[in-house]
């Protein structure tokens, strides 16, 4: 096409047409398509590249509560937060993923003969073994102050550890509610 100019913003898509359907080098009824030399040249702007950043979230959490708030949505888990013997907020692993992300995992595993649980949540991956203060995310070995327990037939590991893991850089107690404030901001 020597005699007409592409531009980088637009998107082209070429099609071999025949017939008598166009006129002035204009596809009838279809002003953004063009005839150049027997092809029909569609021309849309260019699509805007959407910026990939982290969401943000809010999440309340309250010992000895399964409902908890994300982003000011209720939402339930399966077990309450609860302390450990040392006075830690422990939340059963199981979920990590609706407390951190608002989702459910797409995959959980227990190792039983390791007492290892993994969890899937789309592209991150947590592993966490009882009575280790080393845990595994995103395949790198990563050191816990507390160690993960089991309570009540669910391993429960820190909740400010893995806050941290997950973006969570904010978390403030209420000791007269018994609820922590969790904030992570978008980047």
């Amino acid at each position: 096409f020597p005699k007409h100019k592409f531009s980088e913003e637009t998107t082209y898509s070429l099609w071999l047409v025949g017939g008598k359907d166009y006129k002035d080098n204009y596809i009838y009824g279809h002003e953004d398509l063009l005839l150049v030399d027997e092809f029909v040249v569609y021309r849309a702007p260019k699509a805007p590249e959407i910026p990939v950043e982290q969401t943000s979230a809010e999440v309340f959490l309250t010992v000895g509560k399964d409902i908890f708030l994300y982003n000011g949505e209720e939402m339930q888990v399966k077990a309450p937060v609860t302390f450990n013997n040392s006075g830690r907020l422990m939340v059963a692993a199981k979920d990590i993923p609706m407390v951190m992300e608002g989702a459910a995992a797409t995959g959980l595993t227990w190792d039983k003969a390791t007492r290892t649980v993994t969890l899937q949540m789309g592209e991150k991956t947590l592993s966490a073994t009882d009575g280790s203060s080393t845990w595994v995310y995103q395949g790198s070995e990563v050191s816990v102050e507390t160690v993960a327990e089991i309570r009540n037939g669910s391993l429960y590991i820190p909740l400010r550890e893995a806050a941290k893991l997950f973006g969570f850089m904010e978390l403030t107690w209420d000791g007269a509610a018994q609820t922590v404030h969790m904030l992570k901001n978008a980047v």
